[in-house]
């Protein structure tokens, strides 16, 4: 064999080896979900997907080759207690109360904590509202909300410093703009139920309507959604790479951009005594 065909050989091994490598670590890539849970939130997953792709996207451009993320939105019960009664281990932000339930279900582990907006501390807190002047009966007299807490939840968690208002019927609904017009137009007697972001907008709402509604009871400060792994893991998992892009994504302008479209400031180190307390409180109940 001449030089020439020689050298070519080499080349074309060196060649169809690099691609052998190359493919090998792509076939080594592990995908993971990243869940968005929150019962009763906005939107469908078709209108939630472009913004959570954003933010995995984001997630997947600073993280190794064989460690990426696709994004799930799950606004229902049901389908989120199918994923973590199953196996497949998957990282997620959750709403507080599917956290203390869902621990319930399978063990979770805590992995950082979100910076809601508008508090950015790592706590928010639940307003009930009615009509101005109003004094409507708790006992008979329906607590509206967007979301579908259970009933443990309001009594041990929302209204744990409001024992009166524990025996309340909640209505979730679809429409909590609608009826918080109602309200204020003195149309309908009864309460809504809001979280902290939610409370803002309606104060700095200069319709009428919106300025004859007041607050009636707030929640204690509560440790905000948390961002977990399910199952809990017996060793160490993979997860633990995205944490200190998670913990400066703020810092980075197009970072901030993006959490700011999830209505986070950004995240910080759990309070794990917190969130303890909390779930010894629920499980005592």
């Amino acid at each position: 064999m001449n030089r020439g065909l020689l050298r070519l050989t080499l080349i074309a091994t060196v060649l169809v080896l690099g691609f052998v490598l190359c493919l090998a670590k792509k076939l080594e890539a592990k995908t993971y979900d990243f869940i968005f849970w929150y019962p009763g939130g906005e939107g469908t997953a078709a209108q939630a997907q472009p913004i959570l792709t954003t933010f995995t996207d984001y997630l997947n451009q600073r993280t190794p080759d064989n460690i990426k993320f696709k994004p799930l939105y799950i606004s229902d019960v049901t389908s989120g207690k199918k994923i973590i009664q199953s196996n497949k281990t998957s990282l997620g932000i959750i709403s507080l109360p599917v956290y203390l339930e869902s621990k319930e279900l399978r063990e979770v582990a805590l992995l950082l904590q979100t910076l809601s907006l508008p508090e950015k501390n790592g706590t928010e807190r639940f307003y009930l509202l009615t009509h101005k002047g109003a004094s409507p009966s708790p006992y008979d007299s329906p607590v509206y909300s967007p979301r579908p807490y259970s009933s443990l939840f309001l009594k041990n968690v929302i209204f744990s410093n409001s024992p009166m208002m524990a025996a309340a019927k909640l209505v979730p609904t679809e429409n909590i703009m609608g009826i918080i017009k109602k309200i204020g137009q003195d149309e309908l007697k009864a309460y809504f139920l809001i979280n902290s972001f939610e409370y803002e907008t309606i104060k700095n709402l200069e319709a009428p309507w919106a300025q004859n509604v007041t607050v009636e009871s707030t929640s204690v400060p509560l440790p905000s959604a948390p961002l977990v792994v399910f199952p809990a893991p017996q060793s160490k998992h993979p997860f633990e790479i995205i944490i200190p892009i998670l913990l400066t994504m703020h810092q980075d302008p197009e970072g901030s951009e993006i959490l700011e479209t999830l209505r986070l400031h950004g995240f910080q180190k759990p309070d794990i005594q917190v969130y303890e307390k909390l779930e010894k409180s629920w499980l005592d109940r």
